[in-house]
């Protein structure tokens, strides 16, 4: 049975944005852990942009772009109403910027669906997320660096992650 990963990103992407400097990084991620996993694991790599598609961008990993409802000042703070239902869908929801709109309301509603929750460290610090520690919701914090190093690592934690789940079930 695959595993699910979902990669949280308030990253905009729309048809000029597709292979942009920031979306690059997470995709060798993907990559990675595709592989390390034996292509146990897959990753959806969930962004937003101006309308929904969905596209294939190597075996094991798909992009996912999501309408936007709302978007606050800081352009790494957007929403869309398919959240929910995306991250319904994982059996793990891995959070890359979690300190912004985005990562928060993504932890939220990971937890209320029960999924577990990784978070990548990286990123700045929101008021809101800092004065209600919500990271301690997350059931595993990572540094991330070298995606070659890190795909097998996080493969494994992912598995252990989605595991702990089954048997609860």
């Amino acid at each position: 049975m695959n595993t699910t990963i979902a990669y949280l990103t308030p990253l905009y992407v729309d048809d000029h944005s597709m292979r942009g400097v920031h979306v690059e990084p997470l995709l060798d991620l993907a990559r990675s852990v595709v592989q390390g996993s034996g292509r146990t694991c897959t990753v959806e790599m969930i962004a937003f942009g101006p309308a929904a598609r969905e596209e294939d961008l190597a075996p094991g990993v798909r992009l996912r772009v999501l309408p936007i409802a709302y978007r606050d000042g800081h352009p790494l703070d957007v929403l869309s109403w398919d959240l929910p239902l995306v991250l319904a869908q994982a059996d793990v929801v891995h959070i890359h910027h979690a300190h912004t709109r985005t990562g928060e309301m993504g932890l939220l509603l990971a937890k209320l669906y029960r999924k577990p929750v990784c978070v990548s460290t990286h990123g700045g610090a929101s008021s809101l997320g800092e004065s209600i520690n919500f990271l301690a919701l997350a059931d595993c914090l990572v540094d991330l660096g070298d995606p070659a190093d890190d795909g097998p690592r996080l493969a494994r934690i992912y598995r252990r992650l989605a595991g702990r789940v089954e048997e609860a079930a």
